[in-house]
């Protein structure tokens, strides 16, 4: 294995070798991500009545489905338009 590796490295360099094709993959799973942060963000202001109130277990319960809803819409959109 460390002789594919090594050789890989020296015909194509480190990053040519190793993470060709490493940026398409990385600029689609960002937006992702982000919209998936954001779901999160949106369900904790809709469920605090004042902001930087902590929030309890059943609060957490109900911000994962907000999670979950956001990133399961988006996330079929992106992977329809992607095909």
């Amino acid at each position: 294995m460390w002789d594919c590796v090594l050789k890989t490295i020296k015909h194509e360099g480190f990053f040519g070798g190793l993470y060709k094709g490493m940026g398409a993959p990385l600029v689609g799973v960002t937006p992702i991500f982000a919209i998936s942060f954001f779901g999160n963000d949106f369900g904790k202001k809709l469920q605090q009545k004042h902001p930087g109130m902590p929030n309890i277990f059943a609060v957490e319960k109900v911000l994962f489905r907000y999670y979950i809803i956001v990133n399961s819409i988006f996330t079929i959109i992106l992977d329809y338009f992607t095909l």
